[in-house]
């Protein structure tokens, strides 16, 4: 009877504290990027966890709008490094294909190999905007 109760406790306590993942719960990033005041249009916005995170869960990347807006989906909580880059303007473009980047050199301070942009994520800070410079 007692390892019974035992057994009863442990299992309750395990269902309790949730079967999440121990990167924590992925959520929804969004937020809009501008550069000088003005809506940063077709640039990709990239995330990536700077430790922690396992390699499928470490970068994650989203296009902006016409209103330079842009929405991740499933980031893990994290601290990342945030890059920017311009993409090509294709309406033919093979949805299938990445699009290819743009030489801009406006943004060259927070390309990939440049940015030292930070952002948290946090199951409670999902908003992030970007004004650069």
């Amino acid at each position: 009877m007692q390892r019974a109760k035992l057994l009863l406790a442990v299992t309750l306590l395990v269902w309790a504290t949730g079967c999440g993942s121990e990167h924590g719960t992925p959520v929804q990033v969004s937020g809009k990027v501008t550069m000088k005041g003005e809506p940063l249009q077709r640039a990709q916005v990239m995330f990536h966890a700077k430790q922690g995170l396992p390699a499928q869960y470490r970068t994650v990347v989203a296009t902006t709008d016409e209103q330079g807006k842009y929405v991740l989906a499933s980031v893990y909580p994290a601290v990342y490094t945030v890059s920017f880059s311009k993409v090509e303007e294709s309406a033919n473009a093979d949805p299938e294909q990445p699009l290819a980047n743009i030489e801009d050199d406006r943004l060259s301070p927070y390309s990939p190999q440049n940015s030292t942009l930070e952002a948290t994520v946090t199951a409670d800070k999902t908003t992030l905007d970007f004004d650069l410079e």
